[in-house]
């Protein structure tokens, strides 16, 4: 692995492109609060980042070693590069060459070569920061609120937005923030301030969550809570520290009960169930039975407000052109209300496979499909547990983020940190298959070197 000669403190090069990515996770929030009507404003706020990620990797190449991952670095420029051209003849790219040159350059910058240490203190700063941005934006949601209505608590019926236009985004931005803060607390469990942030911003996501009833986010949620806790008794509990491993074992047990009460009161109370119903807009009549009320509950997720509907309309559109894909704009005329193109069918997969095609489809899930296999490969087989639980932890989150696509397209032509969070996990998993692999070639060189020694 080719290393920085800036002389000096080497690591300069890194803490500067640390920096620069935990700015720009803040930026995409910060970006959404201010209202620019100037075109030339508006790009600047967008483009502001990819521009200095671009001079950061010009800087690395003309006065540093350090070069982009080959052959990673080709996979996610061949699925940019493809969708780029893909949109300039299909006429999105003023829609959304802002968001491909976004992510484009997001990858880039993230596989420049790091050491061991190097990527784990990244891989601290991305999940650290997105703790803190969650629970920012739910207290600064709140904070607006009590300001201007004098009350935190929500009427029924209403939901509610925070500081984002969407109550979807609002539940997305929190939710993803407080599961990847718990990367930050594998990585660093003795750290005290990340356990009164994760302690902090727990209480905050669930009044997002009932506030926003965002049932994506709350899918979202249960399946990265679950996976995490099997996790933890799978493997994490035996290397952790004692005292934080029994710290979160108590909070695992105390959890379930608390699921068990809740499970029991939804079937025992009626009021309890319809209060529940309501939260996740369930629709139910009263008296209806348990089994009913469960196949309102999967009828509800399946369609998810008439999901179903834009899933099936974009279907048919990319049947009139299935190896390329048709443009954006054409599929949301058709929807029965109006949709955001960047928003489409709320399914991440199918609105690739609508605008870009097979092709472009096939690329994406290349791309996705060489992450996984990194991952497992260091789960399996990397002598490193930091580097181990970093894996396990990602896959954990690379299953709950793709169920929660089939819902939200959150990983095509979105500039939110939910789509960053996606690119960084499939970075990071190119990163540590590359770190596993130069420690396996430095394991090789030292056995042969101590061979040819006791030879002489």
């Amino acid at each position: 692995m080719r290393m920085p000669t800036t002389g000096g403190n080497g690591n300069d090069v890194i803490r500067i492109l640390d920096g620069l990515l935990s700015a720009r996770l803040v930026w995409s929030v910060v970006r959404w609060q201010i209202a620019v009507d100037d075109i030339l404003l508006n790009g600047l706020t967008i483009f502001l980042f990819p521009v200095l990620e671009l001079l950061a990797i010009a800087y690395c190449y003309m006065r540093t070693d350090r070069r982009l991952i080959m052959p990673y670095v080709l996979l996610p420029t061949a699925f940019h590069a493809y969708m780029i051209v893909r949109h300039c003849f299909s006429r999105d790219i003023m829609n959304h060459g802002a968001s491909d040159i976004y992510t484009l350059m997001f990858c880039l910058v993230c596989l420049l070569p790091l050491s061991k240490d190097e990527l784990i203190d990244r891989i601290y700063v991305f999940c650290t920061t997105m703790l803190c941005i969650s629970l920012f934006s739910g207290l600064a949601s709140y904070v607006k609120l009590l300001a201007t209505e004098h009350t935190i608590i929500i009427a029924q019926g209403i939901r509610y937005a925070g500081i984002f236009q969407n109550p979807n985004t609002f539940a997305h931005v929190v939710a993803y923030g407080f599961a990847f803060g718990v990367g930050s607390f594998l990585l660093r469990p003795g750290n005290r301030s990340i356990w009164v942030l994760l302690c902090c911003d727990l209480v905050v996501l669930v009044k997002v969550l009932l506030d926003s009833q965002s049932r994506a986010s709350m899918l979202f949620t249960a399946l990265a809570c679950a996976g995490i806790g099997i996790a933890f008794l799978i493997s994490w509990r035996r290397i952790l520290p004692r005292r934080q491993s029994r710290a979160v074992l108590l909070l695992i047990m105390a959890a379930v009960l608390v699921m068990l009460v809740l499970c029991i009161l939804f079937i025992a109370s009626s009021n309890f169930r319809n209060a529940v119903l309501d939260v996740i807009r369930v629709p139910y009549n009263q008296g209806d039975s348990l089994s009913r009320v469960f196949e309102s509950i999967v009828e509800s997720f399946e369609g998810a407000s008439r999901r179903d509907v834009l899933r099936e309309i974009t279907y048919m559109h990319w049947q009139d052109s299935p190896l390329f894909g048709t443009k954006a704009s054409s599929i949301v005329e058709d929807f029965p209300e109006r949709i955001d193109e960047n928003t489409g069918s709320h399914n991440s997969f199918l609105q690739i496979l609508a605008t870009l095609g097979i092709v472009g489809l096939v690329l994406f899930a290349f791309m996705t499909a060489v992450s996984l296999i990194c991952l497992a490969w260091t789960v399996c087989r990397s002598d490193d547990r930091r580097l181990r639980t970093i894996a396990s932890f990602m896959s954990v989150m690379v299953a709950a983020m793709m169920v929660d696509s089939c819902y939200e397209n959150l990983l095509y032509m979105s500039l939110a940190p939910m789509v960053m969070a996606w690119y960084f996990i499939i970075t990071t998993a190119y990163q540590l298959k590359s770190v596993g692999t130069a420690e396996d070639r430095e394991a090789i060189c030292r056995l042969k070197s101590r061979e040819r020694t006791e030879r002489k």
